[in-house]
């Protein structure tokens, strides 16, 4: 049975009021306005209101009391709530609201008695008492007061008494911002006075180091022709007695023939300083607050310090906040604040405060030669030490590759690794001469370590092929086993020690290990470069010997965890995504730097990175100071470096290789031509059993055909696949 549908009516039209109403209620909001005039000057002024102003005041007086004095606002709310105006409900509201308000006023005031001639509560006061006084007793006067001021509360409470809070806050939060914008003013010109003296102070150290230097360089120039022939030549001081009769090669060449001068400054170039403008740094305090006041974080922000590249705003929150809600807000910062990222500290180091580093709208870049002249890379004497950067305070910060033990360098592509390295090696040239440091550098991408070819500190050329790469390290680990049994021939720990010794014994150089891409040796030659960098790792500190190992590829494949751990100190630069930050440095961060030499700085032994702003050295400022170098004197190499041939100090097979199993061209052909490194595959192919087959997967490793198993036991194959084609003709 269908259903009947309703005829729908149309709707009535609404109508329209008609034109005598509006005119009428104009007249009348007129008349309420003139009302209002009339009794706010008969309150206010009543001697230029005449007669009439003093009727309407005792008038008032007499009905209301103290009331009268809001009458004028009642009438004003009246007349607003007879125009058509969009808040005539709002004033209507409060027009029933003040009422409310006024007859309580006339209640606690008539509660107290007479304080002139009439009530204070006027007759409304005196009639509404008469009527509940009888009823409370004798507290009424105390009740009555108390329902006023709740009734004051409750109803004027949203729009004024909130809005006076808030504007007090708001004050007092300004209050504190100028006195800390003050306060850092005084800081920043201490900071800048106290500068200026040391510099001073440093100047005139120079000044005074080099006139002892000329005033000793006369004698020795005068008798320098008649001693330099009776003097033995420097390659037969090369080594000491103790090492000559170890079974390591000889040392390298300690000193060099020429007297070495340091390049000056002034090949370096300085680099602008724009500051960041105050107002631009409160809009962004308190774009911080606002934006977590939304989310309803209650945080205010204490002080700031503007570095190079970011600044970081020191924030305190409440008790009770969860310090995850803030990093998922870490997005919602950085769009309120226009930035590319924000990264929050929680908590800074030392303070009980949470740090949002924010990137400036311009930075600062930090020059090489600004960070060598600074009093804290003066004030630290050991010839490894040199200028990581500035952190976000704009303080200096000096690293000592001694100290580090080894240092790996990562990052994306462009984030600054090769400035980092060059940086590094040309703060080292400044600070030391070839017989105190020598370096090997290996580029096998060929264009980034080769700018410092032919300089005197160079052991050996720069190392360009993979085979002399292995070569060069397997020399390393021999040279540091022979500085070793010397060390403990003569009875020291170390190479400070050994170089303290009599002159006779000669002193040997520091040796840095350079590679600038790590992937390059890992994909050619993975197993044997991890056996090399762990016996380095483990006791060529104590040799004098150390690595800096650079790469672009930060993924787990090449950052192993053999490596990790054998390398302890690291430098990221911006990568793409956490894991690639986990990777790097066990935590996430280095996804929300901002390139260009932005970097987290974690030296051995420190829980949690140091944001940094590298130190910037153009590749001009790095031939400059190579041709200084090249004007001097020529390389004199190590020839012990190229003539290695030897497998000293690597532990394992490679030292003694054990004879190849009969089925090894068998297993090595169904391995590269599968792709598969599966030791339930050669059991399969090779008809044998698994102790068999898995000897057989060890000296496919031992070679470097397969790469170690991962934690899942899976094998990455480490040569060229080959196609079944290419299978029959080498068969």
């Amino acid at each position: 049975m269908s259903r009947r549908k309703r005829s729908r009516r149309p709707p009535r039209k609404k109508r329209a009021p008609s034109r005598t109403r509006e005119v009428a209620g104009d007249l009348l909001a007129l008349i309420f306005f003139l009302a209002f005039l009339a009794t706010a000057l008969a309150l206010a002024a009543p001697k230029l209101a005449a007669r009439p102003g003093e009727l309407i005041r005792e008038g008032l007086f007499l009905a209301l009391g103290y009331g009268a004095w809001l009458v004028p606002l009642l009438i004003l709310l009246a007349a607003f709530g007879l125009l058509p105006l969009d808040n005539r409900q709002k004033a209507l509201v409060w027009f029933g609201k003040l009422s409310v308000l006024t007859l309580a006023l006339c209640v606690a005031m008539g509660s107290f008695g007479s304080w002139q001639s009439n009530s204070a509560g006027g007759e409304v006061g005196i009639f509404l008492n008469k009527l509940l006084k009888p009823a409370l007793g004798a507290f009424y006067p105390i009740i009555a007061l108390i329902v006023f001021l709740a009734l004051l509360i409750i109803l004027s409470g949203r729009a004024i008494i909130i809005p006076t809070l808030r504007w007090l806050e708001r004050t007092s939060s300004d209050l504190r911002q100028a006195a800390a914008r003050r306060a850092a003013e005084a800081r920043i010109a201490r900071q800048q006075e106290l500068e200026r003296k040391r510099e001073a102070e440093m100047a005139a150290w120079v000044e005074r180091e080099a006139a002892e230097a000329e005033a000793e360089m006369e004698p020795a120039t005068a008798t320098e022709p008649e001693e330099q022939p009776e003097q033995p030549p420097p390659a037969q001081q090369t080594i000491a007695d103790a090492l000559a009769e170890g079974e390591g090669p000889e040392g390298p060449s300690p000193s060099v023939e020429f007297s070495y001068e340091p390049p000056p400054l002034e090949l370096l170039s300085d680099a602008p300083v724009s500051p960041v403008a105050p107002d631009i740094l409160e809009r962004n305090a308190r774009i911080i607050e606002q934006t977590l006041d939304a989310f309803d974080i209650d945080a205010k922000v204490l002080e700031w310090e503007v570095g190079p590249r970011v600044t970081r705003y020191e924030m305190k929150i409440g008790p009770g906040i969860n310090v995850s809600r803030l990093h998922a807000l870490a997005d919602n910062l950085a769009l309120e604040l226009a930035v590319p990222a924000v990264r929050l500290e929680t908590p800074i180091p030392g303070k009980s405060a949470v740090g949002v580093e924010v990137p400036n709208r311009k930075f600062n870049k930090v020059a090489l030669k600004s960070l060598l002249e600074s009093p804290e890379m003066a004030a630290n004497r050991h010839p490894l030490a040199f200028p990581v950067g500035r952190d976000l305070a704009g303080k200096p910060i000096i690293a000592n590759i001694h100290e580090m033990h080894h240092l790996l360098v990562a990052g994306s592509t462009g984030s600054g690794k090769s400035v980092c390295l060059n940086s590094m090696l040309v703060s080292l040239i400044y600070r030391n001469s070839p017989a105190t440091v020598r370096f090997i550098l290996i580029d096998p991408k060929r264009v980034e370590l080769s700018i410092f070819k032919e300089i005197p500190h160079l052991a050996t050329p720069v190392v360009q092929e993979i085979d002399d790469a292995m070569n060069a390290l397997k020399w390393v680990v021999a040279e540091m086993e022979s500085r070793l049994r010397g060390f403990e021939e003569v009875g020291v720990k170390n190479l400070d020690g050994y170089n303290a010794q009599p002159p006779e014994t000669g002193p040997l150089p520091f040796i840095v290990v350079v590679v600038d891409e790590l992937y390059e040796l890992i994909k050619a030659a993975g197993p044997m470069f991890e056996r090399l960098i762990g016996r380095l790792a483990h006791v060529a500190r104590a040799a004098g010997i150390h690595l800096v190992v650079a790469t672009q590829r930060p993924d787990a494949k090449v950052i192993t965890g053999g490596i990790k751990v054998n390398i302890p100190s690291r430098i990221s630069f911006a990568v793409f995504s956490q894991v690639d930050s986990r990777t790097i440095l066990d935590m996430p961060g280095a996804e929300k730097l901002l390139g260009s030499g932005d970097m987290l700085y974690l030296p051995v032994g420190q829980a949690k990175p140091v944001r940094v702003q590298g130190a910037l050295v153009r590749d001009d400022e790095v031939r400059r100071v190579v041709d200084f170098l090249k004007q001097q004197a020529q390389p004199e190499y190590f020839k012990e470096i190229a003539e290695f041939e030897g497998e000293a100090g690597i532990e394992g097979e490679e030292a003694a290789p054990a004879e190849l199993d009969e089925l090894y061209e068998e297993a090595y052909d169904i391995v590269v031509s599968t792709g598969r490194a599966s030791t339930s595959l050669l059991q399969r192919r090779l008809k044998i059993g698994y102790n068999r087959a898995a000897r057989i997967m060890e000296q496919l490793e031992q070679q470097g055909v397969v790469s170690p198993a991962d934690h899942q036991g899976n094998r990455e194959l480490l040569v060229p696949r080959m196609d079944p084609e290419t299978q029959e003709s080498r068969e």
